[in-house]
């Protein structure tokens, strides 16, 4: 392989990150649907790690039918999703610390 191998799967995971925002409708907030989580409770970056565990399950079973690669890239995208959903979250929290805002419960832990 020419070149430098991260580059290619990095523009392959933008691609497939930036499809799936397009099957949830997500055109002008590309973080829409996985912040949308936080109206249920559940912290967006834990949601996120708990789909990278699924993937995760699904690649210590039977692999005949699985596209590894796929998982693999799926596994990526979950974990870029959570560190982008933490750098909203810590942006967020900036804000709200510099206006006087109480910190929210993830920021006390």
């Amino acid at each position: 392989m020419a070149g430098d191998p991260y580059w290619g799967i990095c523009v392959r995971l933008w691609r497939l990150l930036s499809r799936k925002r397009g099957y949830y409708g997500c055109r002008e907030n590309p973080l829409e649907n996985a912040l949308g989580v936080a109206q249920d409770g559940i912290e967006p970056w834990r949601y996120q790690a708990a789909r990278v565990g699924e993937k995760c399950r699904r690649l210590r079973g039977p692999l005949g039918t699985i596209d590894i690669v796929r998982t693999m890239l799926d596994i990526a995208g979950h974990a870029v999703v959570a560190i982008a959903c933490l750098e909203v979250v810590d942006e967020s929290e900036l804000d709200a610390v510099a206006s006087g805002a109480p910190r929210s419960r993830s920021q006390n832990n």
